[in-house]
């Protein structure tokens, strides 16, 4: 193994061009390992490898001061650095989707076997791994490279076809005959894949929201109290409500039955009248109790999202699983996304459903 700093004192050495760290150079050197080990041990933390870093000062079992890692994990150190003020500022500003696929595919995957290097199973190393699965968003990234594989392969049929005219013994219109199948048959797939998306996130909402309907029933007064305060909810509840249609068409017949001029100056020289008729006094009693009917269902509907959100949300990023009771796993809500898609087609008379499997 080798320990970091012997690492950057060669980067240091061939940052300079020198063989040797004579007398003109030592003096800057502390520093500069400094700041690099600095440098290194924050983008783990950016990567969500904060509580995992003592495991690169543990040497045959014997916990160090100095980080240490294997022979061949030395390049992708000096890959670190040498992207540190390239592909790598999306991850130190947290802009995590910015980094294309490959490269983000490939990050996690030399991250992961950092921990696997060290002696633990793959299982144990995903755990160790977890927040950096979810903010690289790995499994997307990686079923998007798939996807953008088979794109290419498709091109390179199509300019196959179009390249080789003298070798190929299907005519021009046989050729366009089965492009045209294979793109309605794709698209139809694409449609399908989106549907199914959609029909899971519907069935996740619906589990969310019963979820936060539970929440909100079992809160106690202190609790309701204390959820407001660190929300801000009146804010968010007065500006969902304002942005309201219906509000929006009260508040103008309330103020045509006042009088209230539109224009700002003129409203500072105004002055309500008092003289009101009793159809206006209904009016004005009736438009008032509907106010404050909808900024109460509005009010409620707000406090029951920051349930949601505060309980199933991190601040940056989605989970990657719940672990709620009484919320699906994502095989069973993909299975039950599936069974709802088999029931609408039968419904519609749909003879031939598409088939999903999902994942293992």
């Amino acid at each position: 193994m080798v320990e970091l700093a012997k690492i950057l004192e060669e980067r240091y050495k061939k940052q300079y061009g020198i063989n040797e760290i004579d007398k003109n150079y030592r003096g800057a050197l502390p520093d500069y390992k400094k700041d690099r080990r600095n440098e290194l041990t924050q983008l783990f933390k950016d990567l969500g490898l904060e509580d995992s870093l003592d495991l690169f000062k543990t040497i045959e079992g014997r916990k160090a001061k100095a980080y240490w890692f294997f022979e061949d994990e030395i390049d992708f150190i000096n890959r670190l650095y040498d992207e540190y003020s390239g592909s790598l500022v999306a991850v130190r500003k947290k802009q995590f989707m910015d980094l294309n696929d490959e490269y983000a595919a490939k990050l996690y995957e030399d991250i992961l076997s950092l921990f696997t290097h060290r002696g633990l199973t793959v299982e144990a190393a995903y755990e160790k791994t977890k927040i950096t699965y979810n903010i690289l968003d790995y499994p997307i990234r990686k079923k998007h490279i798939v996807i953008t594989g088979l794109q290419h392969q498709m091109e390179r049929v199509i300019n196959l076809i179009m390249e080789e005219r003298l070798r190929n013994i299907t005519s021009r219109n046989d050729d366009f005959a089965w492009i045209e199948y294979v793109s309605r048959q794709m698209e139809k797939n694409v449609d399908e894949y989106i549907h199914l998306y959609d029909v899971m996130s519907e069935l996740r909402q619906c589990e969310i929201n019963d979820y936060a309907e539970e929440k909100y029933k079992n809160m106690s007064k202190e609790e309701m109290e204390q959820m407001e305060e660190e929300d801000f909810i009146d804010f968010r509840v007065f500006g969902e409500w304002n942005a309201l249609s219906r509000v929006r068409e009260l508040q103008e017949e309330r103020r045509k039955i006042v009088g209230e001029p539109i224009d700002q100056h003129e409203r500072m020289r105004w002055e309500p009248r008092t003289n009101y008729t009793l159809k206006d006094s209904k009016s004005l009693e009736s438009i008032d109790h509907e106010l404050n009917q909808l900024y109460s269902e509005v009010r409620i509907k707000v406090q029951k999202e920051l349930i949601a959100e505060n309980e199933l949300q991190p601040f940056f990023e989605k989970k990657i699983e719940y672990g709620f009771e009484g919320l699906k796993t994502s095989e069973q809500l993909l299975e039950a996304a599936v069974a709802e898609i088999k029931n609408e087609n039968e419904c519609l008379g749909v003879k031939k459903v598409g088939k999903y499997t999902p994942a293992t």
